[in-house]
């Protein structure tokens, strides 16, 4: 009986790319956030960080950009959310950059036979736990992609998720 009360409770709660499309939506001073880091446990609680840029003008004909962070943490129907932006908060241009550096998976198709490639068993973490990353990007002739990383229990998401959570940690 507790495994169909559990497995009830994670069909009915949204998953993290419903959470995610509902965060790209979030508008802030009329932009779409450039970034979405979320971390999901225990199906229906969840914390998000949404990254914005806004770009003004100082009065001498310069444009400078500020960074605004959103931390959202729902847990069921109830949220909780903060901002906080460069100016108040040094360490949220470092995640940026750091972002902007992320090294992503190799993309492999093919399942290496045993015999030909022992690899050793993946590490996957809390399997209680899902992440994903999306990103707006650039390829290497200037178009435009998103990139959307998903895991369950580690990897490239979860580490990106503990970064940012860690760096910005100071800031809400």
């Amino acid at each position: 009986m507790f495994l169909t009360i559990l497995l009830a409770g994670a069909i009915n709660a949204p998953s993290p790319v419903d959470w995610l499309q509902q965060l790209q939506a979030e508008p802030f001073e009329q932009s779409r956030p450039k970034a979405v880091i979320i971390q999901t446990r225990e199906f229906a609680a969840s914390t998000a960080i949404s990254l914005y840029e806004t770009r003004s003008a100082d009065g001498t004909g310069t444009e400078s950009s500020i960074w605004h962070a959103r931390r959202e943490v729902r847990t069921g129907d109830d949220r909780v959310v903060a901002w906080t932006s460069t100016v108040s908060c040094a360490p949220l241009f470092s995640v940026v950059v750091a972002l902007e550096r992320l090294a992503l998976p190799n993309v492999e198709l093919r399942q290496p036979s045993v015999d030909q490639f022992p690899t050793p068993a993946p590490v996957m973490g809390s399997l209680h736990q899902t992440h994903l990353v999306w990103v707006t990007a650039w390829d290497s002739g200037n178009a435009p992609v998103q990139l959307t990383l998903e895991s369950l229990g580690s990897g490239p998401p979860k580490q990106i998720y503990d970064l940012v959570d860690a760096q910005l940690s100071d800031c809400w």
